[in-house]
């Protein structure tokens, strides 16, 4: 029974990955110059809904995210809105070439926790986003990820049952990699545990604690038992700073509320379609009794699966 079990999984080859980076369709991103002020950069993330800059005069020097952005300004946009990128930019940052594969970004990626690449294409500047490597995902293990489906109640009980045998890290290392892989448990990929805060606060306590803590995401709760929302860094460079009063506007105004969530014991293969179908970079992971405990994206899936191919 075991051998026909296993015998359904195919063997994921190393070239799988070797799509290069001109093959995704990168969105193309303009260069904005170190005097570019906060005021200014903010209103352009507003207006096009992006948070990431490529920074410099006639080449790229430098990057600022949405992670730049709140570790500088944090809740007090006022004091800062008429200094510059190059105050808050990372001017040593990683940049690709657009014939490199997306096995060497996602290697890359997950050694340096990137959430954003930056990827140069003869003059232009394209951007790699982790909704690139999950739309990569997706179409690339499509056929392998058909039987799985969506899940966004775990049973009408909330009792979690086991469906499937789950992938056993044991194996030795000259054992071929399968697409058995995509049957691990999502606490096998945790890395980051939950940072959380009262649904009841002000926008701007939310968002000191989240620059304290070092932190691009925190859960909203009541009563410390019931996950209301999240809110992200991106939510504050597209939708706050310049726009509302952080002292006097709760956070609940801006979280997104009742967002998915998945139970650690769920399979990547879950939580991948689950993205996919939803169009979000990362999963709430939640325990038995469905308290939070971690926020895990596709790029820890995928650095977790080419981890195990042989790279020789």
């Amino acid at each position: 029974m075991l051998d026909s079990y296993s015998d359904k999984f195919r063997i994921i080859k190393k070239e799988e990955f070797s799509t290069p980076l001109s093959e995704l369709n990168l969105a193309e991103i303009k260069l904005f110059s170190k005097s570019t002020t906060i005021c200014e950069a903010v209103k352009f993330a507003t207006d096009k809904k992006v948070s990431t800059f490529a920074i410099g005069e006639n080449k790229i020097e430098g990057i600022a995210t949405e992670d730049e952005f709140l570790k500088f300004i944090g809740s007090d946009y006022e004091e800062f809105k008429d200094r510059t990128l190059e105050e808050i930019a990372d001017f040593s940052p990683r940049v690709l070439e657009i014939n490199q594969t997306i096995l060497e970004a996602i290697l890359i990626m997950g050694a340096k926790k990137l959430r954003h690449m930056l990827v140069k294409d003869g003059e232009k500047i394209r951007l790699l986003l982790l909704k690139d490597l999950l739309r990569f995902a997706s179409n690339r293990f499509e056929k392998d990820l058909e039987e799985y489906s969506v899940k966004v109640n775990w049973s009408d009980n909330g009792v979690y049952l086991q469906e499937r045998t789950n992938f056993d890290e044991t194996n030795g290392e000259d054992v071929d990699l399968t697409t058995h892989i995509f049957e691990t448990p999502i606490r096998k990929v945790m890395f980051n545990e939950a940072i959380f805060c009262d649904v009841s606060v002000s926008l701007g306590e939310a968002v000191r604690l989240m620059k304290r803590e070092l932190t691009s995401s925190i859960i909203l709760m009541e009563y410390e038992t019931e996950m209301r929302g999240i809110l992200t860094a991106k939510d504050l460079l597209n939708k706050c700073y310049g726009q509302v009063d952080f002292e006097k506007t709760l956070v609940s105004e801006i979280m997104t509320a009742a967002p998915h969530k998945l139970l650690e014991q769920e399979v990547l293969a879950v939580a991948i379609k689950n993205m996919n179908k939803f169009k979000y970079r990362n999963v709430l992971v939640c325990n038995q009794v469905g308290y939070p405990i971690s926020i895990v994206s596709i790029l820890e899936m995928l650095s977790f699966i080419c981890s195990k191919l042989k790279l020789d």
